[in-house]
């Protein structure tokens, strides 16, 4: 999303994902799964989301824990980012040589933007009577 002062908010997809553009004061750096940028427009920043480096380091996480048996939870299918997120998501748990279950893994359905819609897809994925000791979300209604 696009903040520019005086304008109406709107959507834009770059490469890896949509940004949200906002002034920030004073100028501040961004680490690991966010890229901080200027932009063309004065006094406006934008924050460009790494999903590569969010899923890697959220993944390594889990696995230092102990995780091997993950379930997840993508977002809407009409979400600008689902695909991205989860082909990232996708990538990093290959690279961790950790496997994607589809029986432990479901999807957001549903326009709400209600908690409800994560506890289903969860109950969904509970009735699988497949075990896992994590569950990742990477949609901010489900997580």
């Amino acid at each position: 999303m696009v903040l520019v002062p005086g304008n109406r908010p709107q959507w834009h997809a770059p490469s890896q994902s949509h940004a949200v553009s906002t002034a920030i004061s004073p100028r501040r750096s961004v680490a690991g799964a966010a890229r901080y940028l200027c932009n063309r427009f004065l006094g406006v920043t934008n924050i460009i989301l790494n999903h590569s480096c969010a899923a890697k380091l959220a993944l390594e996480h889990l696995t230092k824990l102990g995780h091997s048996r993950i379930a997840f939870i993508k977002g809407q299918e009409f979400s600008s980012d689902t695909e991205v997120r989860w082909g990232a998501v996708l990538a990093s748990a290959k690279k961790l040589g950790l496997e994607v279950n589809r029986s432990l893994t479901g999807q957001l359905e549903g326009e709400s933007s209600s908690p409800q819609l994560g506890y289903e897809v969860t109950r969904k994925i509970l009735a699988s009577g497949q075990a896992f000791t994590a569950l990742f979300a990477f949609n901010d209604i489900s997580a």
